[in-house]
């Protein structure tokens, strides 16, 4: 059936059972889960437990090949398609084939971002080098491969302890920086290490004094999520300004930018837009911090605050206004824990759907050093990893120690 398919075009073989034996009456759904997955990941999976091809095939006859090693599963222009075929108790119980869906609606950037980050791990420092070898043969003898698309397949494939990070500007760079890894070579463009094996992720939102003239236009440029993220905000925020957020943040002027109302909300609208940008990528932090304008930020995103009332307080001007918006307000629970910065505890869903806590918390003058020093007060440590949400590199304090990994009274779960 496949001899007169171009030799460029290979099917490519799996099997189920090497990763979960006989399935019985469950290889059926056991292969459609399997294969949607690699449909999601963009990653052929490998065929586990084999030494070499069976000899009762002729593979040289036709385009099947043999899934030996994981490959990226780059798009070609085509939808992606897969073949599924079971044959459990009682015979067949699955044939049939799976195509992707459509990618409607989704905006890719509308530049280049200028550095691209091809991450890879494995095991063992040895067999991190050998997968590097292996992207690095796989992306020789296919040029076509776009840097973006490889850096988004290699984010999204599952991390191992061992893990390297090449950064490069173009593939050329890339390629090249990744031969040199496979061969042992660690040079400036790139990032190694060991990941720990236990922590917990916390994005810190910055508060009032972090802005910045500009700050966000680059990533309005490259990035649609985070320019829907802003653009969606500002809307909300406008209402309350006397000019548009948007045009004070991206062209200023500088003094109208550092006024207390604009800075709040532009650096809440930031807040915002980059986590959205960051959560594309599929990172999920564990937990929440934020000081000042930064706590309604992060109830935002966690879902205590809509998009309405959360610029409401933002944009509050004075005690009678700030308890109007707060009263006002409709409260949801949580999806992702909040930490006090006060006291490195969670704030309790009670707390945070009760107007007076809002009135409190944004009324009170925070200390820039209580939220580190709360965090870091207690020798056991379940967060070990600590992401600023903010136009700043240290929203916090001037000490790069209050952003180094925390220690917290947090539970592990």
């Amino acid at each position: 059936m496949l001899r007169d398919c171009p030799r460029a075009l290979l099917l490519w073989l799996g099997s189920l059972k090497s990763n979960l034996g006989h399935a019985q009456a469950a290889a059926g759904i056991g292969g459609v889960i399997k294969m949607v997955q690699a449909i999601r990941h963009g990653v052929l999976p490998k065929t586990l437990h084999v030494e070499e091809p069976s000899p009762h095939v002729d593979w040289s006859a036709g385009n099947v090949r043999l899934l030996t090693e994981s490959l990226p599963w780059p798009r070609n222009g085509h939808p992606r398609r897969v073949g599924v075929s079971s044959f459990g108790i009682g015979g067949t119980n699955a044939h049939l084939i799976l195509e992707a869906p459509p990618e409607a609606g989704v905006r890719q950037p509308t530049a280049a971002p200028s550095i691209t980050a091809w991450p890879v791990s494995a095991k063992t420092g040895r067999a991190l080098q050998a997968q590097a070898r292996r992207l690095a043969d796989h992306l020789t003898t296919h040029p076509g491969a776009h840097p973006g698309e490889v850096a988004l397949r290699l984010a999204t494939r599952t991390h191992f302890p061992h893990r390297a990070v090449i950064i490069g500007t173009d593939r050329d760079r890339l390629l090249t920086t990744l031969q040199s890894l496979a061969r042992g070579d660690v040079g400036p463009d790139v990032i190694q290490g060991v990941a720990k094996a236990h922590g917990k992720l916390t994005f810190l939102f910055a508060g009032q004094g972090a802005q910045r003239l500009g700050m966000g236009r680059e990533l309005y440029d490259a990035y649609p999520i985070f320019a829907d993220a802003l653009n969606e905000t500002s809307a909300h925020l406008d209402p309350h300004l006397d000019r548009p957020l948007k045009t004070v943040m991206l062209t200023g002027p500088a003094e109208l930018l550092d006024q207390p109302r604009y800075a709040r909300a532009a650096v809440f609208a930031l807040e915002v837009a980059l986590y959205r940008l960051v959560g594309s990528f599929g990172v999920t932090p564990d937990y929440l911090l934020g000081r000042s304008v930064g706590a309604l930020a992060a109830a935002h995103v966690a879902g205590v605050l809509s998009p309405v009332d959360a610029c409401a307080l933002v944009t509050a001007r004075g005690p009678e206004a700030l308890r109007e918006a707060a009263a006002t307000a409709r409260y949801g629970t949580p999806a992702i824990p909040i930490v006090s910065e006060r006291t490195g505890d969670l704030v309790t869903a009670e707390q945070l759907t009760r107007p007076d806590h809002w009135v409190d918390r944004l009324s009170r003058p925070v200390s820039p050093h209580t939220a580190p020093e709360s965090l870091m007060a207690t020798p056991s440590s379940a967060v070990s990893n600590w992401d600023p949400m903010s136009p700043s590199p240290t929203p916090i304090t001037s000490s790069p120690a209050s952003c180094e990994p925390v220690r917290s009274n947090l539970t592990p779960s």
